[in-house]
């Protein structure tokens, strides 16, 4: 077909049009939009590529520029270019109703936002004075006046620009993979089918039908689709699909068994709900039996009630797979379940729940898949809730353990987008609380024994005790094992009276547990027990199985149930004869599932049997075929009874001997149990414990405090560091001392008060409001200053104000008369002693801590809490107190003054009058104004005391002055002052007594004496405030400015250069500021040019011609300020080249240092401009004569090199002196003008024979450009500069001209490199270590290598050579000799070389082809500072971890060998976390099970610290 006119043609290659024309076309079909034109004919249409009609009857015309050349932005001159403006007009100008979008990915610089604040006004008067509030947007808003072709000085023209703008929008739209990403997120909401093939069609929609120039409307899109097989989603109100969703939730929550049939409400469940409430996701997660599924059963209530859509899954039961849609299919709904769901629920609320999260790594061969399907939930609901205005939540529920250590678990709630439509809860479901339990079986709960309670706070353990008859309920449980064995029992004799046989019931049961065990499974069809029917039906109906109709299958209620029976099999043989440890299998198939039953059989073997309990631990501990992990579970059980048989006594004893097992039985058993403990102190020993023991006695004080205290009370206050050994054994928190012990604490702490230092307790104390703290508050005053506590490290404010208002009146009478008594000397004077060095402590600093600080604070507050509670008993304290009193005493009291009601003005104004010069001051508060407190407290009182004490206070006031020496101090430093500087200052000596305290009297009262006298000392701005304060001031510092500083834009350039033709000595060069003003005001040159610089800034080209009329001789800042801007800016993208020419020609001959430094910065900043030669012979001038720097000048200094002998000091006074910069500027127009080369050949000639060391280090700057144009040249300067100077080795660059020229003459380089390695200059030696190993790898220099090999270097240089040879280890051609370098570190190196990190953070690991380097790796000095990095990377990474199994034994076999005092901890974690997935992974290789089960072996061996976190994680892993 032909083309209309317009450039229709160029549509089919533009795919930023497309794409937004499939933008619009989704909102077309959404019905957002009447109808779309492509292309459309007619005015004012040739210039846009569409036009859409929209429900309110505006016309909106799109103009779309997917790039803009090769700027990144778009300012008023390249829309300009685009006749952006003149079409836009034409468009508005045509109809009011047409609006104009100019689309692009690029940025407006303001201009969008300046359309924004057009439409958002009522008046053009209302946007000029509001909306244009700086000065950019100003600028803008003029440009766009003029380019709209309005004349400025009419007085229409910017209501007129208003008009438009505010019909203007510049939307900014994304291109590229993201936009494409978005789209077809937007078509999955939609339509059925592959989004990527939907966006397709719609971007070639115009062109596919040809429909250019015609309305196009949501029927002719949709019949377009429907003819490719896509359609809308659209089935709401669909009975059909609603139906299957109702008997999904049906189906999949039916075998959820309730305690008694009624839910325990946990609080879990009401975070679930807000969060539901609130449009969150939430990822409910918590211990194996804790609960979850009741959460989800009460959510699922929840929304019952308030007819909220829901979909609830187990995916264990049904695992996703291969796509959303599938899954949908699968479980039999026409689609995803999430627009299903979106669909049905018609914009309000709705939820999916699914359940057993963490099952699809154990029930799914394609757990990978299954996930993928999940992020696929995800995103489809976020581009819901993005696009379509959905609100969906997704509700996942998994085992905390799977949670934190299952990357493919963390990674799906790992968005990249920040701005993600599912904000994602976690919800941590518990254990039960008592009260919970309580609520479910009554207060019969309170009488059991302690181990039952606790049992009895796992949901599982409760639901089997609330299936249990009151006959069969034994209080003597303590197990879950005896808990189940007893339902156990009572659901056989159930299974009996329906006329089964016991022995078919157990029959059936073993069959179950035989399969379950065989095919590691936890359901199974109910097909294979046909001929047990009756019996699965009694079970089932005993809750002991769950039975699936849908799925047509069995599983036990909780999986606990099942591991009762396995374990209840291996008792069962145990009592027939057999060795627990022949049972358990070979060491290979010692795995965390049978350890836990391992667990399980020794802890029924220590409640029923001690002594076959012995005989079976001592057979396993002794057995050479059990795992050391494995022989730990039975110090586990013992460490876990609190009441120890002779039995158990016996073990420990027998094996507490042997070194293999010391430690170990010491920390797992012993640590914290009193009965083991308590057996090794009789009180007979007379022998100082040792560090060991006393951690042993540590460990149960709270437990057994009066048994500790009487054993360490022997040893006491017989020499300091017993004293501190014991004061650390006491009980951690000092609230579980007992009064025993809380006394010899006391004690301890009297007679060496040092000990506070290591006292952590107060928080504690303080929280469970606790009047210990106060007692200790008392010593810690009392033994100051002998002992200086620095802080009492009282965490919780909010514990704090609750513990002062219970203990108020006690803090008062106990702490304040001791305060008094300390600071007793603490009594300054105002003006003498205002330092007070000696009290420091006691005064308010917020850069100083101190603990009697914080006291004396507690007890101003207890002052505080008084005079609201019992203000009588308060005032009178007060009168009680006798004057003088010490500093700190009188703040404490001028507090609790201040916070007496108003009802006590009189009593407090006449006590103040009482002794004004003693309480008017308070010193030790606030060190930059004493006259604060006195201040509050006279604007409190004084408007509501009688007039008779008003009048008596205000002529107090008034007539108070200096003492006569201090105001002659002053006046004399007023004289000193103007002699010395000529400058006339009038530092007042009266009046800041009355200007700090009268405008805190009532003004309404005040007499016209006292008003006119405030009148007059606030006019007089040399009253400064404060006065009254630690020092002596000034005044404030404060920036000082010009006079002009806040209207430069507003000074036209007649003004300016009456400024700058003013001499100095006709400017008020006079500081001026008021007390509160942000600045000084000075009228000098230097202020005047600093705001000229400011404002070129902003205008640079205007500033440009206006230098050229500068007065000669005039200040020369005024011209470096106007050149610097120049360097930095230009106006509106353009540069011009002649006028700057000309700034430079006039001022680049100026010997002056920041002149010429600007001179070349602008050139170095414009290096493609053509520069005239008269321009480039000013700055070869300045590169060879300008006087900066001398021979040994150096204008960057440093206290760490004072003789500038650092590459360091090089640079940056190369790029700090004059020469140097006009070098740089010189290098940067060679890399851009190649022409130029001869011109300046003589420049460099001469330049590296410059006597100043920085300005030759420079020139090499300029020989990197020459090697392009001269090389033999640019080698004979590079040659010069290195025989001068070794320091040029570090120059930028250097590498560059080195790697090409090195093999010519690799003897020569290499000498120079070896040479600077040996130099006594730390930077140049490591740079020449670096540059040395790159040359021997990329050069393959064996000579250059062989020294690296030999040479002792230094910490620094070892990391700069290990960080070389780590850039190319992942090079295949560098490869081997990298590793060389590298593996020589390894075995030689006892520096940490971070730069062995990079190879993870940079993931430069090939595991087949480094597996052998690794391994060498972790087994070298640096795998210490390693293991971390490297355990991180790979439990973060996507690598396989199978693949990596050798490396972890080895770290493994490192940790094992590792001494306690390495801090290996996180290490440790580290490494299980990886051990576990390594498991998980390879669980079907028997290789890898064993590399898992030795390292676990390992750890449990090297007797770590972290014994109990391991085993737990071992344990939650199964």
């Amino acid at each position: 077909m032909s083309l209309e006119p317009g450039g229709r043609a160029d549509k089919y290659g533009n795919k930023y049009e497309n794409r937004y024309l499939a933008k619009l076309l989704l909102r077309l079909v959404r019905e957002e939009l009447i109808s779309i034109t492509v292309e459309p004919l007619g005015d004012n249409s040739n210039s846009v590529e569409f036009i859409s009609e929209q429900k309110d009857g505006t016309i909106k015309h799109y103009q779309c520029k997917a790039s803009n050349t090769t700027h990144s932005s778009w300012s008023i001159l390249d829309l300009r270019k685009y006749k952006v403006f003149e079409r836009a007009k034409e468009i508005i100008s045509a109809d009011i109703k047409n609006l104009y979008y100019f689309i692009s990915p690029l940025q407006y610089n303001e201009l969008d936002e300046l359309c924004k604040r057009a439409r958002t006004n009522s008046s053009p008067e209302d946007f000029i004075n509001f909306q244009l509030t700086n000065d950019s947007i100003r600028r803008m808003f003029n440009d766009c006046v003029v380019e709209f072709g309005f004349d400025k000085s009419e007085p229409s023209a910017k209501a007129e620009t208003m008009l438009l703008l505010s019909h203007c929008f510049f939307e900014q739209y994304i291109t590229g993979t993201e936009a494409e990403q978005d789209l077809e997120e937007y078509i999955g909401t939609l339509f059925t089918g592959k989004a990527s093939t939907v966006r397709v069609l719609l971007e070639q929609y115009a062109n596919d039908t040809g429909r250019y120039g015609v309305k196009i409307t949501a029927k002719d899109v949709i019949d377009y689709l429907e003819e490719k097989n896509i359609h809308v989603r659209n089935y709401c109100g669909n009975e059909t699909v609603l139906n299957r969703i109702h008997i999904l939730n049906s189906t999949y929550w039916d075998s959820y068994h309730a305690i008694h049939e009624n839910l325990v409400h946990r609080t879990a469940t009401d975070d679930i709900i807000q969060s539901i409430k609130d449009g969150q996701s939430v990822i409910l997660h918590g211990k194996a039996g804790t609960g979850k599924s009741g959460c989800l059963e009460e959510t699922i209530r929840y929304l019952k009630q308030t007819n909220t859509l829901y979909l609830a899954v187990k995916l264990d039961k049904h695992v996703p797979r291969i796509s959303a849609d599938t899954y949908g299919q699968d479980l039999g709904l026409p689609e995803s379940p999430v627009y299903c769901l979106s669909t049905l629920a018609a914009r309000r609320h709705c939820v999916l729940i699914l359940d057993q999260l963490d099952a699809l790594r154990w029930t799914s061969n394609h757990s990978g898949d299954a996930l993928d399907v999940c992020k696929e939930f995800i995103q489809q609901a976020e581009a819901i809730n993005r696009y379509s205005e959905g609100k969906i939540s997704i509700v996942f529920a998994s085992r905390t353990f799977d949670l934190d250590n299952d990357r493919g678990l963390k990674e799906l709630f790992a968005s990249s987008d920040s701005h993600a439509e599912l904000q994602w809860i976690k919800v941590n479901v518990s254990q039960f609380t008592k009260d919970d339990v309580v609520q479910v079986i009554g207060q019969a709960y309170n009488h059991l024994s302690s181990r039952l309670q606790k049992l009895l706070l796992t949901p599982s353990s409760l639901y089997v005790w609330s299936k249990l008859e009151e006959n069969a309920k034994n209080n003597s449980v303590s197990s879950v094992f005896e808990l189940m064995n007893a339902w156990w029992q009572q659901i056989q004799k159930k299974c009996i009276s329906v006329g089964l046989q016991s022995e078919a019931v157990i029959a059936c049961k073993d069959k179950i547990v035989m399969s379950m065990e065989r095919r590691t499974v936890f359901s199974l069809p109910r097909a294979i027990f046909t001929d047990q029917t009756n019996e699965i039906d009694c079970l089932v109906s005993s809750g002991l199985l769950n039975s699936n109709p849908n799925t047509k299958s069995i599983s036990f209620a909780h999986q606990s149930f099942l591991d009762y029976f396995i374990t209840s099999d291996i008792l069962e043989k145990i009592y027939s004869g057999y060795e627990l440890k022949d049972l358990i299998g070979d060491k290979n198939h010692q795995t965390p599932f049978i350890r836990y039953r391992v667990l399980t059989v020794l802890q029924n073997l220590l409640d029923s049997d001690p002594i076959l309990f012995e005989k079976q631990s001592i057979e396993l501990l002794e057995a050479s075929c059990v795992r050391f992990y494995f022989k730990c579970t039975v110090f586990e059980i013992i460490g876990q009874c609190d009441a120890p048989t002779v039995e158990i006594y016996r073990i420990v004893d027998k094996y507490i001997q042997k070194p293999e097992w010391s430690d170990y039985i010491t920390q797992v058993v012993l640590y914290g149990h009193p009965a083991f403990v308590m057996r090794l102190f009789p009180l007979s020993n007379r022998v100082f414990p040792s560090d060991k023991y006393l951690s042993l006695l540590k460990s149960i004080s709270s437990k057994e405090p009066d048994f500790v205290t009487d054993r360490l009370r022997l040893f006491a206050f017989l020499n300091a560091e017993q004293d501190r050994k014991i004061f650390w054994t006491l009980c951690h928190d000092a609230n579980d001392d007992s009064d025993e012990m809380f006394e010899f604490r006391m004690q301890l702490l009297q007679n060496d008060p040092a000990l506070f230092q290591n006292f952590w307790g107060f928080h504690e104390l303080i929280k469970r409001s606790s009047s210990r703290a106060i007692d200790l508050f008392e010593i810690i005053v009392g033994s100051w200053p002998s002992q200086r506590i620095s802080r009492l490290y009282i965490e919780d404010s909010r514990n704090l104000s609750c513990y002062i208002k219970q203990y108020a009146w006690l803090l008062v009478t106990k702490l304040f008369s001791k305060i008094c008594e300390v600071t007793s000397n603490y009594l300054p004077h105002w003006p003498e002693d205002r330092w007070s060095h000696d009290y420091e402590e006691w005064e308010s600093n917020e850069f100083k801590e101190s603990a009697v600080r914080e006291i004396t604070e507690i007890v101003k507050e207890a002052f505080a809490e008084c005079a609201q509670s019992s203000p009588n008993e308060l005032m009178e304290f007060i009168k009680g107190v006798k004057y003088p009193i010490s500093a700190v005493g009188h703040e404490c009291i001028m507090h609790a003054v201040l916070n007496l009601p108003t009802d006590y003005a009189d009593e407090v104004i006449e006590w103040i009058l009482e002794d004004v010069s003693a309480k008017i001051f308070v010193f030790s508060a606030k060190k930059d104004n004493y006259l604060t407190d006195s201040a509050q407290i006279i604007k409190k009182f004084s408007p509501v005391c009688s007039m008779a004490l008003f009048q008596k206070l205000e002529q107090y006031i008034c007539n108070w002055k200096e003492p006569t020496e201090q105001m002659v101090y002053i006046f004399k430093r007023r004289l000193d002052v103007r002699k010395a500087h000529h400058i006339p200052v009038y530092y007042a000596y009266w009046g800041h007594f009355q200007k700090a305290l009268l405008p805190s009297m009532d003004i309404s009262r005040l007499s016209a004496y006292a008003k006119q006298l405030l009148n007059v000392v606030n006019r007089n701005s040399w009253i400064q405030l404060p006065y009254f304060y630690c020092g002596f001031t000034m005044g404030a510092a404060k920036t000082v400015v010009s006079p002009v500083d806040n209207y430069t834009e507003r000074l036209s350039n007649k003004t300016w250069l009456q400024i700058i033709s003013t001499p100095q000595n006709k400017m008020n060069d006079r500081w001026r500021g008021s007390d509160n003003g942000p600045y000084y005001i000075e009228a000098n040159h230097q202020t005047f040019a600093s705001a000229l610089g400011s404002q070129a800034k902003r205008e640079p080209l205007r500033f440009a011609k206006l230098s050229l009329s500068f007065p000669e001789n005039c200040y020369e800042g005024y011209i470096s300020h106007v050149l610097y801007a120049l360097s930095e800016n230009s106006s509106n993208g353009e540069f011009d080249v002649e006028l700057v020419s000309k700034v430079i020609q006039r001022y680049g001959h100026s010997k002056n240092l920041n002149i010429a430094m600007a001179v070349s910065h602008v050139i170095e900043k414009h290096p493609n401009e053509m520069w005239s030669d008269d321009v480039i012979n000013i700055l070869r001038e300045i590169a060879l004569n300008h006087p900066h720097p001398g021979k040994d000048e150096y204008g960057v200094t440093s206290s760490s090199d004072p003789e500038h002998k650092s590459t360091h000091s090089l640079l940056q006074n190369s790029i700090n002196c004059a020469r140097g910069c006009a070098l740089h500027a010189i290098a940067a127009l060679l890399w851009e003008h190649y022409d130029l080369g001869d011109k300046l050949k003589s420049t460099i000639l001469l330049a590296s024979k410059d006597p100043n060391h920085a300005v030759r280090f420079a020139v090499m700057d300029c020989v990197r450009p020459y090697y392009n144009i001269e090389k033999a040249f640019s080698v004979e300067i590079f040659t010069s500069l290195t025989g001068d100077d070794l320091r040029v080795v570090a120059a930028h660059g250097y590498w560059d001209i080195l790697s090409r020229e090195y093999d010519n003459r690799n003897t020569y380089y290499r000498g120079i490199l070896i040479k600077a390695c040996l130099s006594e200059i730390d930077d140049l030696a490591e740079c020449a270590a670096g540059l040395l190993c790159a040359v021997g790898i990329f050069h393959n220099d064996q000579k250059a290598l062989q020294f690296i090999m030999s040479h002792q270097f230094s910490a620094k240089q070892q990391g700069r050579i290990c960080s070389q040879a780590v850039s190319s280890f992942n090079s295949d051609e560098y490869h081997e000799k990298s590793k060389m370098v590298l593996i020589h570190l390894m075995d030689h190196s006892s520096d940490e070389l971070q730069g062995f990190n990079r190879l993870f953070f940079d993931r430069c690991i090939e595991i087949k082809r480094d597996e052998e380097f690794l391994v060498h790796l972790m087994e070298s000095r640096q795998s210490v500072h390693l293991f971390h990095s490297f355990l991180d990377y790979l439990y973060k990474s996507d690598e396989n971890i199978c693949s990596f199994a050798l490396v972890l034994e080895t770290i493994g076999n490192s940790l094992s060998q590792m001494p306690p005092e390495r801090g290996e901890r996180l290490i440790v974690t580290d490494l299980v976390k990886c051990v576990v997935r390594l498991f998980d992974k390879g669980k079907n290789d028997p290789f890898i099970t064993e590399i898992c089960l030795n390292i676990w072996d390992q750890l449990f061996m090297s007797n770590l610290h972290d014994i109990k976190p391991l085993s737990d994680m071992i344990d939650d892993f199964e």
